[in-house]
């Protein structure tokens, strides 16, 4: 198929280099290299043109980058700019990520009738009542999520517990699929407990650093716990801006008065290679945000063998299996999370089975290649397409 990937505000290119990007950049970025790889043609659309490329580069994954040229004040919107290209350049299907991007996606359908597969990364409604009231976005989000449900040809969940939001929203079931994200099975690899460093023992968070995504949590745990570090992995790239980051600060202060200030570290940003040498590294991880669409990290844990302590809630309900490939815990709740890494770093019998058992379920279930093929059933199924729907279901 020839296949749009739409993402207005990803950054693809730096999802493998840089430590500041979210995770909306690395899964586009990984399941256009994936869907390449199973023979197909990528484009992916995003809103901005970064100063090291040009508005249009073949990626040496395979898959096209593009973004309307800067040529402002004349620049032509992102959605303006999409449906005169595919206009031009008929693609088969568009896949939508995130709901801005959805909106310029189904300007093309209405205009072109090309089908749209929509995933949002998260939904609006279910950060405002996980983040008590604050949602991470414009008042009309919430409503745009819901027209683009009724709309869209296909929309992919990420996980049963989105799938069931949706359903809320009014999507039906036949115009559901669920695709999760996945791990880079590659770059996360289980490492011999003997790579483990000599000292405390180290717990690992990798998280950016901002208010409800648990890092707290994990600071509060690691207070009763004897011979143990954390190190968090996160935030701004220079030291000199983490020094200055108001949540870094914030951080900091629940350390000192926990009385733990010197058994935390605070790393700043981490590439993606970075951050897979600091799992093999780790005795534990803990995932406990108090929202989280997901869950990338615990399952670059899992990959890496890792045993991982995750709040119950979103993704990580599907792929964290409580007491065999992790610890799953209520969200901000500290003592729970003390509770999970006790047994965890007092069982060496048990820790060594919740690494074997992840790592396993990483490969089998969460490689690129697996979110790919699901991908390409929804896209098939979007096409009204029966027969390739089939043909990669069987794959």
């Amino acid at each position: 198929m020839r296949i749009a990937l739409v993402a207005e505000h990803a950054r693809p290119l730096a999802a493998t280099t840089s430590g500041a990007v979210g995770g909306q950049s690395i899964h586009v970025a990984s399941l256009a290299r994936a869907l390449v790889h199973r023979g197909n043609d990528v484009t992916v659309f995003t809103g901005r043109t970064e100063a090291e490329r040009p508005p249009r580069l073949l990626t040496s994954s395979g898959y096209v980058l593009e973004s309307p040229p800067e040529q402002a004040p004349s620049r032509p919107s992102f959605a303006g700019y999409l449906e005169r290209r595919l206009a031009n350049d008929p693609h088969d299907v568009v896949h939508a990520h995130f709901w801005t991007s959805g909106v310029a996606a189904m300007r093309c359908r209405a205009a072109l009738g090309i089908p749209v597969v929509q995933t949002f990364h998260g939904l609006g409604v279910v950060a405002r009542r996980h983040l008590h009231g604050v949602d991470p976005g414009p008042p009309q989000r919430i409503g745009v999520e819901a027209r683009l449900c009724a709309s869209a040809d296909q929309v992919i969940a990420m996980s049963s517990a989105e799938a069931f939001e949706l359903r809320r929203l009014g999507l039906d079931a036949a115009r559901t699929s669920i695709v999760p994200s996945g791990v880079d099975i590659a770059t996360f690899v289980a490492s011999p407990p003997a790579y483990r460093p000599v000292g405390p023992r180290r717990v690992l968070v990798v998280s950016g650093l901002a208010p409800g995504n648990g890092i707290d949590d994990a600071i509060r745990a690691v207070r009763d716990l004897r011979d143990v570090e954390l190190v968090v992995a996160g935030g701004p790239e220079s030291a000199v801006d983490l020094v200055r980051d108001p949540e870094a600060r914030r951080l900091s202060s629940v350390a000192s008065v926990c009385g733990v200030r010197h058994r935390v570290r605070f790393l700043g940003a981490v590439d993606r290679r970075g951050v897979a040498r600091l799992m093999a590294t780790a005795d534990a991880v803990v995932a406990t945000p108090w929202y989280e669409p997901f869950g990338m990290v615990a399952l670059e844990a899992m990959a890496s063998g890792v045993p991982v302590v995750a709040t119950s809630l979103g993704g990580m309900i599907d792929s964290v299996v409580d007491g065999v490939t992790g610890v799953l815990v209520p969200p901000r709740d500290p003592d729970a999370v003390a509770a999970a890494l006790r047994r965890v770093l007092g069982d060496p019998s048990f820790s060594s089975r919740l690494g074997r058992a992840g790592a396993e379920r990483a490969r089998r279930t969460y490689s690129w290649d697996c979110v790919a093929r699901g991908a390409l059933g929804a896209y098939a199924r979007a096409r009204g397409d029966e027969r390739v729907d089939r043909d990669v279901d069987e794959d």
